[in-house]
């Protein structure tokens, strides 16, 4: 008896971190639909918050080096949890998941974009139209601004972006013509960035209610995360405040220092539908 009691104390601390751990990784592994209640991230830091309270009290009257090192290990542990658990950006294929392009509200600020899954045949056209029209036309969106640009590197600018988007442009505005008064175009003779993006509002469920969250869209323009082609083989979906946060001050930036330059869609789709806007790469 007296060997197991000894063994306890001695290893308080473990049996604390392993009798907190292990019952989250069970509950982590357990759909949220078959249980009774809803599990969140603070009741999980707050399990391990007193896995570390256990230990200081626990070990008062240790060594107090080995206290030191028993914090340690403790506190990376809830260091790690807690960094992973509020990871706001996640990695996505496109193909896999079109409707990351869905349901934008809300001012929607689009840069480099190649244009080439909305144009890569007749039916994926169609079904395009059909989404960007629904989007144009909902009363919560506001209006939205696209970027282009006239240059840059290989892989980073896309020649045929504004054909595309012209081609795109004339579909739409058969398809509904009102949309045109939300749409402003900019073709800037700059050098095209590394990276193309897409910034908006949407609205999303988090624990049962929805609320309003600024989310970016973005992939980078080098191999092997886009093809050949220049279409993305992952995407970047996030709603972190800090790089949303910078996409969007960028984003003010271009359109308030280019505000005199934004066209409505007719009027671009008019300068840009010739051949000679789409060279060969």
């Amino acid at each position: 008896m007296k060997k197991h009691l000894v063994f306890i104390r001695e290893n308080l601390v473990d049996i604390i971190v392993l009798s907190v751990s292990i019952p989250l990784a069970i509950l982590d592994l357990i759909p949220s639909d078959l249980l009774f209640f809803e599990p969140s991230t603070d009741h999980m830091i707050a399990f391990l918050l007193l896995a570390v309270s256990g230990l200081v009290f626990s070990q008062m009257r240790n060594d107090p080096k080995r206290i030191h090192e028993r914090f340690s290990e403790t506190n990376q542990i809830l260091s790690n949890f807690t960094f992973f658990q509020s990871a706001r950006t996640t990695s996505v294929a496109p193909t896999e998941h079109p409707e990351i392009w869905e349901g934008f509200i809300g001012n929607y600020f689009a840069v480099n974009a190649p244009w080439l899954l909305e144009t890569s045949d007749d039916q994926q056209l169609e079904s395009m139209v059909e989404v960007h029209a629904a989007r144009y036309s909902e009363p919560q969106f506001g209006k939205a601004f696209y970027v282009f640009y006239s240059k840059g590197a290989r892989g980073c600018y896309f020649p045929k972006a504004v054909s595309r988007f012209v081609m795109f442009g004339k579909c739409l505005m058969e398809k509904n013509p009102e949309v045109s008064s939300k749409i402003r175009v900019l073709l800037l003779d700059e050098d095209a960035p590394a990276y193309t993006l897409f910034l908006g509002d949407k609205m999303l469920s988090f624990e049962g209610s929805l609320h309003k969250e600024k989310v970016s869209v973005f992939y980078v323009n080098q191999k092997p995360l886009v093809r050949e082609t220049g279409f993305p083989n992952i995407a970047f979906v996030s709603i972190d405040t800090k790089l949303n946060s910078i996409f969007e001050q960028d984003a003010n930036r271009i359109i308030q220092e280019n505000l005199e330059s934004f066209i409505d869609l007719p009027t671009f789709i008019s300068q840009n539908d010739r051949e000679d806007i789409a060279p060969q790469p």
